[in-house]
């Protein structure tokens, strides 16, 4: 089993060697008893609905140096789940998961560890469904007003070849998204 090579590891180990762990109900215990953790999470805005949505994960900090820059976040479920499987959850490939799927519960019967695929499968449908169509419109040529656009326009004798031209796509790309066998999610405006 090869273990990954990532500074998250070193860190991780470092706070178990300063004597760091987590309680069976997730609390970060620390030198001088229980700690507070400090929500950290990348902010990105929805492409589906523009808000902007937060994957939060509770850390704590660890002093590795003196000065400004001295301390590193420790993700709390990485060191449970390392404090419950061991190096297992380390090894290249696999992941500390949320069984339930709430990144904030990280008490010892919560975690699990595997692949990014069983990671994601940890969601909800309905979560999945969202970050497939987040990832999907990542990749469209096309906003769904554009396509509302482009179909009212072909629906009104707008010749395909010449809209394919005017838009920079090829004419089957056009076609495909005239026809409804791209873009599926997109109603025509009532």
């Amino acid at each position: 089993m090869s273990i990954r090579e990532t500074k998250a590891v070193e860190y991780l180990k470092l706070a178990v060697e300063k004597g760091y762990s987590i309680s069976p109900g997730g609390d970060i215990l620390g030198l001088k008893g229980k700690l507070k953790g400090h929500l950290h999470g990348k902010k990105r805005r929805s492409k589906t609905t523009g808000e902007m949505i937060e994957y939060p994960y509770l850390h704590f900090s660890v002093r590795i140096a003196s000065g400004r820059n001295g301390t590193r976040r420790v993700a709390v479920h990485q060191l449970q789940g390392y404090q419950v499987f061991g190096d297992a959850c380390l090894a290249e490939g696999q992941v500390v998961r949320h069984r339930n799927g709430n990144n904030l519960d990280n008490s010892a019967a919560n975690m699990d560890y595997g692949t990014h695929k069983d990671n994601s499968m940890d969601r909800t449908p309905e979560q999945r469904q969202h970050m497939a169509q987040v990832a999907a419109n990542a990749r469209k040529a096309w906003s769904d007003d554009d396509v509302r656009r482009l179909r009212a326009q072909r629906a009104n004798g707008g010749g395909v070849l010449r809209m394919a031209k005017e838009e920079g796509v090829s004419k089957s790309q056009m076609s495909m998204m005239l026809s409804g066998a791209t873009y599926r999610s997109v109603k025509d405006a009532q």
